[in-house]
């Protein structure tokens, strides 16, 4: 049974999911939270001695590394020089996704994508998170910002705007704000 389900079921137990004490999101960090592996003794060094290494050989190399309580690596941050670039020159509108959980331990992978000239995706950054709770976002937004001299975008879409209103309104104010899914076609087939 998928997590949606779940949650569906557990709502329709107490007349709809919005009497449930607690939202999806929560549901969904939580259990992620319990199925998450630590990582084993070595792979953070070797996480790390990466970055350090791209930085060393690539001066325009931007990584950020988040730590827990117990300075365990939390999330991660990187952007090269090209991605810096593409964002200084196609960075007016962007798109923040946090959908991709490929990875083995279900981590979300967050990414800043825009469009170029010639309408082509074009990654501006990456992370790999702990979680989608408000410090995690805080910390990627103010990252982002940054790695990018606080240049903020004028229009960002977003695939769950209810979850980021908060974020936007602390980090890119003065923006416009739009979602895939209102998208009217014409736009979309631009894209």
């Amino acid at each position: 049974m998928s997590m949606r389900t779940s949650y569906d079921v557990l709502g329709q137990g107490v007349g709809g999911t919005e009497n449930l004490p607690f939202r999806f999101s929560d549901l969904k960090n939580y259990l992620m939270t319990i199925r998450q592996k630590e990582m084993v003794v070595g792979e953070a060094t070797v996480i790390q001695e990466f970055f350090r290494n791209e930085a060393l050989s690539k001066p325009s190399f931007y990584y950020d590394i988040q730590v827990d309580a117990a300075e365990d690596i939390a999330s991660i941050f990187w952007a090269d020089g090209i991605m810096q670039l593409d964002y200084s020159l196609f960075g007016d509108v962007i798109s923040f996704d946090t959908t991709y959980r490929t990875n083995n331990q279900y981590r979300p992978l967050a990414a800043f994508i825009g469009f170029d000239n010639h309408r082509k995706s074009v990654l501006f950054g990456a992370a790999l998170l702990y979680d989608e709770t408000a410090a995690t976002f805080d910390w990627l937004f103010t990252t982002f910002l940054k790695c990018m001299s606080n240049k903020k975008p004028q229009t960002r879409l977003v695939r769950y705007c209810v979850q980021f209103r908060i974020f936007f309104q602390v980090f890119f104010t003065g923006f416009v704000h739009g979602t895939w899914q209102r998208m009217p076609r014409k736009i979309l087939a631009l894209v």
